[in-house]
């Protein structure tokens, strides 16, 4: 990967810093969904031993022994979590299991690609990659922060309410997918650009829709709307 430093650095950010990040929001909620024990002990030492394995190998010139660590770090988030969720709640987060899916797919593509010299594709495996982290974003936000806005002001002696906007958040997520699929199908870039647009004003008319000024007093809850603010941006 030193002849090639922007696909080592885009999958560092998507398959190792993010990841962690989502790796540990999953494995902090799934056990709330399914109401279901939390991933503890072996199995959690097990998958933390395969994520820090894969980052300290992808410095190496091992590269089926770095591919193995990585790409068998999603098939054991997927099989640690995936079970629960499809026999409680599939209906409401099946979604995630397809997600992690289609990330473990692209991962074992990158991989595949590097091998075979199709930087090209590798390339668009980082860009389809960081559409799914977007679309994990725009879920999540759209469940974690109405709530935690609300339950915050509350505790700060503020009631409010959030009128819930099913119909905008996904209609929002539809057109970032549609804004992706543009990408990843190469579609004329003044396409690709009004599909972004379009994807980022809705954003943030969801954003809008969430924001109340009496949380500028409490950090826990805009530092959540900031975050949330960088999708359309």
């Amino acid at each position: 990967l030193g002849d090639h430093p922007i696909l080592w650095h885009g999958h560092a950010m998507l398959f190792g810093f993010a990841t962690a990040a989502l790796a540990g929001f999953l494995l902090t909620a799934v056990p709330n969904w399914t109401e279901a024990g939390p991933v503890r002990g072996a199995r959690l030492a097990l998958l933390v031993a395969f994520w820090l394995a894969a980052q300290i190998l992808s410095l190496s010139p091992l590269a089926t022994a770095y591919a193995v660590a990585d790409v068998g770090f999603w098939l054991l988030l997927i099989g640690l979590i995936a079970p629960g969720i499809l026999k409680r709640n599939a209906r409401r987060n099946g979604i995630f299991v397809v997600i992690l899916s289609v990330l473990a797919s692209i991962n074992l593509l990158w991989h595949l690609s590097l091998h075979y010299g199709w930087y090209d594709t590798a390339l668009l495996c980082l860009h389809g990659a960081l559409g799914l982290f977007l679309l994990a974003i725009g879920i999540i936000g759209g469940r974690i922060i109405p709530a935690f806005t609300i339950g915050g002001l509350l505790q700060a002696g503020h009631t409010v309410s959030i009128v819930p906007a099913p119909r905008l958040g996904l209609t929002a997520n539809i057109a970032l997918v549609a804004a992706l699929i543009t990408r990843l199908a190469a579609l004329p870039v003044a396409l690709q650009v009004l599909a972004c647009l379009l994807a980022a004003v809705l954003h943030g008319l969801r954003l809008q829709h969430w924001w109340r000024r009496e949380i500028l007093r409490l950090p826990i809850i805009w530092s959540l709307h900031l975050g949330y603010a960088f999708l359309p941006v």
